[in-house]
């Protein structure tokens, strides 16, 4: 019955859907990072379409090798959800990489951190899954330990800030709509309509920013396609696998992926408030897998 469901699904996130979304999140992290490099270069409408035209041209060559049809991939009977979830895709990163090249790597980041706050409330009245107390309270534990990654530098005000909290609510909006397609449609399917559906979207936006590109730029966005393709597989597939407000805290793990990707490739400082505030984010994904069982079998 209800135990055995509660067992079944906690090991089934440690077992099956985590290593996946670890995944997702250490890939997501670099593009990130590949986003920065590229944003004294390129405006971050421009850099968020390179991204889309790279994850199209790496799921071309990866339907070539898998030997798919194209009419197979692109069957779907929920072709307004997977245009809204390639939509709110595009505004998340557009938003995130704005805040990015505005401010350091991890502050953007950590502040977008709100999404699981969102996914959890959201979850509940848009996917009927239950809002137990203790996924509540370990999405503000994370966000607490997000909040004093972010303290030391928060320097900035104004509209800088509204770009990474506008891409929290739409990430948040976009994992709830991974849900929702996650099982309705198969992997690859969902994955064609978030890149190519991406770079329509953002094709409408990018003539009015666009600069010349140099070589590198374009290997540097291809590479960061074939990372976003990974990635978004690997998401698709924990999704698939658990609920997206069980999934929720654990997305906080990017924040460890972005301090030290950014001071490797930044020399960005992960400070003391880093390694703590990090620590509360990993606590409260513990938290909500152990709490888990008792939150419902009560």
């Amino acid at each position: 019955g209800d135990m055995t469901d509660q067992g079944s699904s906690r090991g089934q996130i440690f077992g099956r859907a985590l290593p996946y979304l670890i995944m997702a999140n250490g890939l997501t992290a670099a593009v990130d990072a590949i986003a920065k490099h590229l944003s004294p270069e390129l405006h971050s409408v421009q850099i968020v379409w390179g991204y889309f035209t790279g994850i199209s041209g790496a799921f071309i060559i990866l339907t070539i090798l898998k030997g798919l049809r194209f009419q197979d991939v692109v069957r779907t009977e929920n072709l307004r959800y997977q245009a809204i979830r390639s939509l709110m895709l595009g505004l998340t990163i557009a938003m995130l990489f704005i805040g990015i090249a505005h401010m350091p790597m991890t502050d953007a980041i950590a502040i977008s951190f709100l999404s699981p706050l969102f996914v959890v409330l959201l979850a509940s009245p848009m996917l009927g899954e239950s809002l137990g107390l203790s996924r509540v309270f370990a999405v503000v534990l994370g966000l607490v330990g997000a909040m004093i990654v972010v303290q030391p530098s928060f320097g900035q005000t104004g509209w800088v800030l509204l770009a990474p909290l506008a891409s929290a609510v739409f990430w948040a909006l976009f994992q709830i709509y991974t849900r929702l397609l996650a099982i309705r449609d198969p992997p690859l399917t969902t994955l064609f309509y978030t890149a190519f559906g991406g770079v329509a979207w953002m094709t409408l936006a990018v003539w009015v920013f666009w600069r010349p590109m140099s070589s590198g730029a374009i290997v540097w966005l291809a590479v960061s396609g074939a990372m976003g393709l990974v990635a978004h597989l690997a998401m698709i597939r924990a999704f698939r696998l658990a609920e997206a407000s069980l999934l929720a805290p654990f997305t906080y793990i990017k924040l460890i992926w972005a301090a030290a990707i950014a001071w490797i490739a930044f020399s960005e400082i992960v400070t003391f408030s880093t390694g703590i505030g990090s620590l509360l984010i990993v606590l409260s994904g513990l938290f909500v897998v152990c709490a888990k069982q008792g939150d419902t079998s009560r």
